[in-house]
C-alpha cells in the first residue's frame, strides 16, 4: 500500500503511432504550464528520445494524493484521452524510490 503523503518519482515512457508524433508532442507541450503550476508538482519535464519515437516524462509530486490531483485536471483528461488514439502501446510507468535521500 502506498503512503499518501510520501514524494512520488515517476518516469514514463509513451511510444505513439508515428503518423501521431507530433500531435503527441503539442498535446504534452500545452500539458507544462498547468501541470508546473500545481501546488503539489515539484518536477514535471517532458524528452524525446534521440529518434524521435518516443516521449519521456519525468514527474515528481509532493504526495500520491498531488499526482492523483493531476489526474483528475481538465487538462491533464485530454491527454489520457487522446492517447487512446495515438499510441502503440500502453506507457510504460515506473515508480522510482531514492537510493539515498
Amino acid at each position: 500500500m502506498k503512503n499518501n503523503s510520501l514524494p512520488v518519482h515517476i518516469v514514463a515512457t509513451i511510444k505513439p503511432k508515428p503518423r501521431f508524433y507530433n500531435e503527441g508532442v503539442q498535446a504534452l507541450k500545452r500539458l507544462l504550464e498547468p501541470t508546473r503550476a500545481e501546488i503539489g508538482c515539484i518536477r514535471f519535464d517532458v524528452f524525446e528520445d534521440e529518434d524521435r519515437l518516443q516521449y519521456v516524462l519525468v514527474e515528481h509530486f509532493n504526495s500520491q494524493t498531488d499526482l492523483e490531483f493531476h489526474y483528475e485536471q481538465p487538462y491533464t483528461k485530454s491527454v489520457f484521452a487522446l492517447y487512446e488514439t495515438i499510441l502503440e502501446k500502453a506507457p510504460e510507468i515506473h515508480y522510482l524510490t531514492p537510493i539515498v535521500k
